[in-house]
């Protein structure tokens, strides 16, 4: 069997050089997306409220405050509460954002719809990444995350459904 040419290159090189560059760009789109899902999840708990927790103990930690840019001290009960809770302010500020000028963007369109533990039965809308689009849920009344709008308007100009 007689091997083609192509400009002096063999169809199997074409071949190779493109599965070579094929398994490099699902390398580059695999890394991309482990890199969003990590920004996700430092976005998540940085905006996640301070919560003293249901014990009563008394001990200073840190959270980042999404209001005012900063790693701020609260009085943590021990029990309960969530992740965006540091022993030290140096910890907060590795994990979170410092200021307005250094934040990296956190775009609260990706994060999952979340009710929260409480029970207040508050309408809210939130944006389904997924479909898309924005939708009602009920909102606990703490905690959650800070992809909550009062509005479906609210929601949608804060996503880019309305531009």
């Amino acid at each position: 069997m007689p091997r083609i040419q192509a400009h002096g290159i063999g169809l199997l090189q074409i071949k190779a050089k493109i599965s070579s560059f094929l398994k490099y760009v699902c390398l580059l789109v695999v890394l991309s997306s482990l890199c969003s899902i990590t920004n996700a999840a430092e976005c998540e708990i940085c905006h996640l409220q301070a919560v003293t927790g249901r014990c009563r103990a008394s001990f200073p930690m840190y959270y980042y405050n999404v209001n005012t840019y900063k790693c701020e001290m609260f009085i943590y009960g021990g029990c309960g509460g969530n992740e965006n809770r540091f022993r030290t302010l140096e910890e907060c500020s590795n994990a979170c954002p410092i200021n307005a000028q250094n934040a990296v963007e956190c775009d609260v369109c990706q994060l999952q719809g979340e009710t929260g533990p409480c029970r207040a039965g508050k309408i809210m809308f939130y944006f389904n990444v997924n479909q898309f689009q924005c939708e009602k849920f009920v909102y606990g009344g703490c905690q959650g995350n800070a992809n909550r709008f009062k509005t479906m308007e609210d929601c949608m100009n804060s996503c880019g459904l309305n531009n």
